[in-house]
């Protein structure tokens, strides 16, 4: 039993070495009493006396569980007991993954001695989390695998004993947790397809602008470790009582500050190192509007994502300007990689801070970072060009989250706490850099160390600055970046024109199947074709497939449909799609591959249920085939027009 241990403990600290040395901590099952009387394994909670295990039939506890979730490819789960139900599993199951929270690593001890895990943990096939030691870094790693993340709307939480019932409320909180990295997610890849079409454009009508801006690699290699702080000022209600000491140390820091702030700062004489812009909106070349006429700001660099509106960049058009493209498939695929990728997240203040510590910053504070509502109702500071009241409290459904301090809670939008949440994760993973909230106001931010302004400038400011190096982009490196955009516009083009013939292909094949389905569909029922569909998606069931045909339809048709509705799934997962297409519809393929394997995940054990459920991928595929096709239209007439202006400027 415990060479089996040091095995299992062996792989499990090659997987996860901080978990793997909290249970080599243990040194025997004090709390729990094991008994095997040679049919029958199970232990006692010497604590509370109760058994681990209600049944001592593991196998047709795993049965039942297969009976339903065989077809599932990522399992999470509360509670690991004695090992026996996941031993069966992996025995008799076909999974990716089975995660487990397990909140007494004294059971996995336990469990570790009575069964090999090698072969589970080196495949990573298992995993462990510490549900009490939440890690939002590592939550968020593990849901981004690319053998879990196309899975997640299976999403569930399962407990398969219930002696974790007395865990109820970290239950509650993980799943909370869970659902909200799930969400992260899905944000991460655009909420909004008409807002990704508006970035691919403004990337095309912004790309002279680009080829021209400072380039971000020369910028980083000239100002990398040029200072020991930085400050990112933002646009919070808390600002305004901070720009008395910003203007009086702002000799001795570093200060970056998103775009909104810019007319704020420059107002009250303190001029910003570096100004951040990611939207792709008219609107936030407002900040700019009178930026002609704002003196001091020489010195100063204006960075841009790609993708802003033309406008932001024509009212910056005498300024510094580095243009930074976003991480994204269309901007890759641009062939303009000496311009540099960030993944910018969502705010400009994010941007700011990913800059700050790609310069090599020891130390990043954040003032004027709220993300909350002000105690008066204000959403901004005073002085902000949309008014401080841009966002009316009263108007919107608001949250409670921990305040900074941590003695209260404050009023927020869920918008906002995207925002915390992806500020806390880039924390975690840039454990190297000191980063502080000195905003003294506003929402709590996890893995900031909470400092007053003033002792924050007291302590990290102790001299001059010096100022950032501003090298401009030489013709030399514009007519070769030209060449290059070219060539890449070329193989983008022509790469387009094979995907329509790929998704035009399977959506004629999965029309003609469908000629043929029409002679085996019965009348209209009273609940709708859609209702059903949307039901199913939901998880509420298949059943009410049958009711919209007759039971005697040809299986090598259903095979059929089966196997094109697998090659659109393989078809839009596919590399090579997902980057040509996912400038415009990156939301979409993703969502439409969380839905499909969704539904293949439900069970088959019958002939019937495979039916039932053939049909109704074929239902939600077909259209979303001849959808994708448009996409690949629409990706086709933008490349086409790019490629005639090129021609056009080559010419002159």
């Amino acid at each position: 039993m415990e060479k089996i241990y040091q095995k299992n403990l062996k792989s499990l600290k090659a997987q996860n070495p901080k978990l793997g040395e909290e249970l080599s901590k243990i040194t025997t099952n004090a709390n729990f009493d094991v008994f095997f009387d040679g049919t029958r394994l199970n232990a006692i909670d010497l604590r509370t006396n109760t058994h681990i295990y209600d049944s001592d039939d593991y196998a047709k506890i795993a049965d039942d569980f297969l009976l339903e979730n065989a077809r599932k490819k990522v399992i999470f789960a509360y509670g690991f007991g004695l090992g026996v139900f996941y031993k069966l599993l992996f025995e008799k199951g076909d999974f990716n993954h089975i995660i487990v929270f397990e909140p007494d690593l004294e059971l996995v001890y336990i469990a570790f001695h009575l069964a090999d895990f090698t072969k589970e943990l080196d495949s990573d096939k298992l995993f462990f989390m510490e549900p009490f030691n939440y890690d939002e870094g590592k939550f968020f790693t593990l849901c981004n695998f690319k053998t879990i993340k196309p899975y997640l709307l299976n999403y569930f939480l399962y407990i398969h004993s219930s002696y974790y019932d007395k865990f109820s409320d970290n239950i509650i909180s993980t799943n909370k947790d869970m659902i909200n990295q799930i969400k992260t997610l899905s944000n991460m890849h655009g909420n909004c397809q008409n807002d990704s079409l508006i970035g691919v454009k403004n990337n095309l009508a912004n790309i002279n602008d680009i080829i021209k801006s400072i380039q971000i690699a020369d910028f980083v290699k000239q100002n990398h470790k040029k200072g020991k702080s930085a400050i990112i000022a933002s646009t919070g209600p808390s600002l305004a009582k901070q720009l008395p000491l910003l203007k009086e140390y702002q000799d001795r820091v570093h200060i970056f500050c998103p775009d909104a702030s810019y007319p704020i700062l420059m107002r009250e004489g303190i001029v910003p190192d570096a100004v951040f812009s990611i939207e792709r909106v008219e609107a936030t070349s407002e900040f700019y509007k009178n930026s002609s006429e704002l003196n001091g700001d020489e010195n100063t660099v204006f960075m841009l994502t790609s993708l802003v509106h033309p406008q932001t960049v024509a009212n910056l058009k005498d300024k510094n300007k580095c243009m930074v493209f976003k991480n994204l498939d269309f901007e890759v695929l641009l062939g303009l990689h000496q311009y540099g990728y960030i993944s910018g997240g969502q705010s400009a203040a994010y941007f700011a801070v990913e800059i700050a510590a790609t310069l090599g910053f020891d130390n990043i504070c954040l003032i004027g970072q709220d993300l909350a509502f002000g105690e008066d109702g204000t959403s901004h500071s005073k002085g902000h060009t949309f008014s401080a009241n841009e966002i009316d409290i009263k108007k919107r459904d608001v949250y409670m989250t921990t305040a900074y301090g941590g003695a209260k809670q404050i009023q927020t939008l869920p918008v906002w706490l995207a925002f915390k949440e992806h500020f806390e994760i880039f924390f975690t993973k840039n454990k190297n850099i000191n980063f502080f909230n000195a905003t003294e106001g506003g929402a709590r931010i996890n893995n900031a160390t909470e400092i007053p302004f003033k002792d924050f400038l007291h302590k990290y400011t102790k001299s001059k600055k010096n100022p950032l190096i501003l090298n401009q982009t030489s013709q030399a490196q514009i007519s070769k970046s030209i060449q290059s955009y070219t060539k890449a516009i070329d193989e983008f083009y022509n790469q387009i024109l094979k995907i329509i013939d790929e998704l035009d292909n399977i959506s004629l094949d999965i029309q003609k199947l469908n000629e043929e389905l029409k002679s085996y569909e019965k009348a209209p029922s009273e609940l709708s074709l859609t209702e059903a569909i949307e039901d199913f998606v939901n998880g509420v069931g298949s059943k009410e497939m049958s009711r919209f045909y007759k039971d005697s339809i040809d299986i090598k048709l259903i095979d059929e449909l089966e196997l094109k509705c697998l090659e659109f799934l393989n078809a839009i997962d596919s590399q090579n799609i997902k980057r040509h297409l996912g400038g415009i519809c990156s939301q979409r393929i993703y969502n439409v591959i969380l839905k499909i394997n969704q539904i293949l995940s439900y069970p088959q054990n019958t002939q019937e249920q495979k039916q039932n459920n053939v049909l109704f991928l074929n239902e939600y595929i077909k259209s979303y085939s001849m959808e994708f096709c448009g996409y690949a239209r629409v990706m086709y007439e933008l490349l086409l027009n790019e490629k005639e202006r090129l021609e056009k400027e080559q010419q002159c």
